[in-house]
């Protein structure tokens, strides 16, 4: 198997940070996206959508899309569990990582886009849309510290695919000139410590 991806990128980056922590060594195939490889036809045959990361199987079929991608090697490497162990963990699991994924990483996404140069050329930026984005992270980050309260992960005492993509957003975030962390005790803790299992 190999991943295709591109360095820094926040959904390339969610399923890095899952497989440090399955222990996994899949190997990296990069893809250009400031010089638009992932548009063209070789690699839209391997997902028509033109986005990263896509897990490359070892008879050619592709895995797109960062959710499938965790979720394919969950069911190959089931150990450590990090959706859940029960069908109760795995729902509570999905369930929090869709909020840290739309609630927060779009938002935070929706600012970088709409002020980096770098997107300048590519869509039409609006300096409104991002104090937008700002303002609407303020409610689910107030949640999501309180739910991480009760342990040194976003869901308590284990790791999750959440903490890969809280992870990925807080990456962004500070790239983007957004801050997350003030204000909010436990998530500057999480931060602090799931931060250092991948080198930050």
């Amino acid at each position: 198997m190999k991943l295709h991806e591109f360095a820094g990128a926040s959904s390339p980056q969610r399923v890095r940070f899952y497989l440090a922590e399955k222990g996994l060594d899949i190997p990296s195939e990069p893809v250009d996206l400031p010089s638009g490889e992932h548009r063209g036809p070789e690699f839209r045959a391997k997902n028509p959508m033109g986005r990263v990361p896509v897990l490359e199987l070892n008879d050619g079929r592709c895995v797109s899309e960062t959710l499938a991608i965790m979720e394919y090697l969950e069911e190959l490497f089931p150990e450590p569990a990090l959706i859940g162990e029960t069908p109760w963990e795995r729902a509570q699991t999905r369930s929090l990582d869709r909020v840290v994924e739309l609630e927060i990483l779009v938002r935070v996404m929706r600012v970088f886009q709409n002020t980096n140069p770098a997107f300048a050329a590519r869509i039409r930026q609006s300096a409104e849309a991002a104090e937008v984005a700002r303002a609407n992270l303020t409610e689910p980050l107030t949640v999501l510290d309180r739910m991480a309260q009760t342990g040194p992960f976003l869901a308590g005492h284990r790791v999750t695919i959440a903490d890969c993509t809280m992870l990925a957003a807080a990456n962004l975030a500070e790239r983007a000139g957004v801050v997350l962390l003030d204000g909010h005790p436990n998530l500057a803790r999480w931060y602090q410590g799931f931060s250092a299992r991948h080198g930050g």
